[in-house]
């Protein structure tokens, strides 16, 4: 008897990824197993359905907070003229422990990154009062880039007084 690809679905997605992508891998093996699809082009139509609806939205999530994370690393402060990304949400639960509510389900995988919505405009009231998540303990950017530049000199200074005698007649 042959195996239903189907059946190994989860192999074939990395079933086995540890923390947030096994159980991803997991619903996306059950939505293919409950497909009801016999050949492969439905069978595809169907799977590509389901993550459109169900992977992208976290995909479109994380480009959103990368982009303002970086835009925030680069010394420019929250901006409250647009939504806010889910990690501004998620930090926000410091300052009022009540958005649990909808950021535990959210970080748990159990409800999409639209979840959040309902929360937006308290999170929203709490950055527009000056509250802002605590900094970790580290270097500060001026810090860290002072010490970059340093070991990027040291590195090329060492590699230039230790050439060897093939690299520096070449």
């Amino acid at each position: 008897m042959a195996v239903p690809v189907w059946s190994r679905v989860p192999d074939l997605l990395g079933h086995n990824v540890a923390d947030r992508s096994r159980g991803a891998s997991t619903l996306r093996a059950t939505a293919l197993r409950n497909s009801a699809a016999a050949d492969f082009t439905s069978c595809s139509l169907a799977f590509d359905h389901w993550c459109t609806h169900h992977i992208k939205p976290w995909f479109d999530d994380h480009v959103h907070w990368d982009t303002d994370l970086t835009r925030r690393w680069s010394g420019h402060d929250v901006d409250l003229t647009r939504p806010l990304p889910s990690d501004l949400i998620v930090a926000a639960v410091q300052a009022d422990p009540e958005l649990i509510t909808a950021v535990g389900p959210y970080q748990a995988m159990l409800a999409p990154p639209g979840s959040l919505d309902i929360v937006q405009a308290r999170a929203r009231e709490i950055y527009a009062s000056g509250w802002r998540p605590p900094i970790p303990p580290g270097p500060s950017r001026q810090e860290l880039a002072a010490l970059v530049t340093a070991a990027a000199t040291s590195r090329s200074h060492q590699e230039g007084c230790h050439a060897s005698p093939a690299r520096a007649s070449a």
